[in-house]
C-alpha cells in the first residue's frame, strides 16, 4: 500500500506543486508576465500622480473635473457607440477610471482619446487596457499622445496594435514617430489581417521610415489608405507607397469596406481618400 500511495502522490504532486504540462506552465507564466506588465505600468502612474491616485472615485470638494468627464464620456458611449474623451485633462483619479473601462467595459466601435494632457503619466496603462481590452473597437483614435517617450512605451503600443484582433482604423497624428519607431511600429503591422487604413500625418518620418512601412504594407496585403500628409517622406518614398497601396487595393474587394463608422470628426472618410498627400 505504501508503494501504490507513493505512486499516486506521485502522480499529481511534484516538488510540493500541483503537476502542470509544459505546455499549460509556459500559458501560466505568459499570463503571470502580463499581469506584472500592468501592475508595473500602474504603479509608475501611482508614483507619478502620488497618493492623489490611491482615492477610489471622484476627488472630494470638486463640483466637476477629469474623473467626471471620463464618466460622462462614458454614459454617452453607450448611446452613441462612440466613445470621445478628447483634448482634456487626465489625472491620476481619472487615469485609473479610463484604462479600467478601457480594459473591461468598453463595448464602443470608435474610441477617441487623442491630445490629453496627462498622457505622459498614463501611456503604459493605456497600452496594457488596450491590449487586453477593446475587442468591439474598429477605430482607435490617438492624436496628439507621445507613443514615443520612451522605449518601453512605443514597445507596449506596438504590442498592443500587433495583438488586437479588431482594429480597422487607427490614427496616429502627431504622436512622435520618427524613421527609427516607425520602422518599430512597421513590424507592428505586417501581422496584421484586419486594419485597412492607418494615419500617420504630422510625424517626422522620413524616406527610411516610409520604405519600411512600404515593405509592411506590401506583407500585409489589406491595408489601403496610409496617411503620410506633412511627414517629411520624398517623393520617390511617397509613390512607392502608392504603388503598394493600390496593389492591395485591387486585390481585396471592396464592399466590406464601404461601412460606414460613426468617427465623430470623418477622420477616416471619404473625404481622406488621398491621404497620401
Amino acid at each position: 500500500s505504501t508503494g501504490s500511495s507513493s505512486s499516486i502522490s506521485s502522480g499529481f504532486v511534484k516538488y510540493g506543486r500541483p503537476h502542470q504540462s509544459k505546455a499549460g506552465g509556459m500559458e501560466l507564466n505568459s499570463m503571470r508576465r502580463e499581469m506584472a506588465s500592468e501592475r508595473s505600468a500602474l504603479q509608475q502612474a501611482r508614483l507619478a500622480w502620488g497618493s492623489y491616485l490611491q482615492q477610489p472615485g471622484p476627488p472630494c470638494g470638486r463640483v466637476s473635473g477629469p474623473w467626471e468627464a471620463v464618466d460622462e464620456a462614458m454614459k454617452r458611449a453607450e448611446r452613441t457607440g462612440t466613445f470621445q474623451y478628447s483634448h482634456r485633462d487626465l489625472d491620476g483619479v481619472a487615469a485609473v477610471h479610463l484604462t479600467q473601462y478601457l480594459r473591461n467595459d468598453c463595448y464602443a466601435q470608435v474610441v477617441d482619446i487623442s491630445c490629453l494632457r496627462g498622457w505622459r503619466e498614463a501611456a503604459l496603462a493605456a497600452a496594457a487596457a488596450v491590449r487586453q481590452g477593446l475587442r468591439h473597437t474598429q477605430v482607435l483614435i490617438l492624436d496628439g499622445n507621445d507613443l514615443t517617450s520612451s522605449p518601453e512605451v512605443l514597445d507596449a503600443w506596438c504590442e498592443a496594435f500587433r495583438v488586437h484582433p479588431g482594429f480597422q482604423r487607427l490614427s496616429l497624428q502627431e504622436t512622435g514617430l520618427d524613421d527609427a519607431s516607425a520602422m518599430f511600429f512597421a513590424e507592428a503591422l505586417r501581422g496584421h489581417c484586419g486594419l485597412h487604413s492607418v494615419d500617420l500625418s504630422r510625424n517626422h518620418i522620413g524616406d527610411v521610415g516610409v520604405l519600411a512601412l512600404v515593405d509592411a504594407v506590401q506583407e500585409n496585403e489589406v491595408i489601403i489608405d496610409l496617411g503620410l500628409s506633412r511627414t517629411c517622406a520624398g517623393g520617390v518614398a511617397r509613390a512607392r507607397v502608392m504603388s503598394e497601396l493600390e496593389v492591395n487595393r485591387s486585390r481585396i474587394g471592396t464592399a466590406a469596406l464601404k461601412q460606414e463608422y460613426c468617427d465623430p470628426q470623418d477622420r477616416f472618410g471619404r473625404k481622406n481618400a488621398d491621404m497620401v498627400c
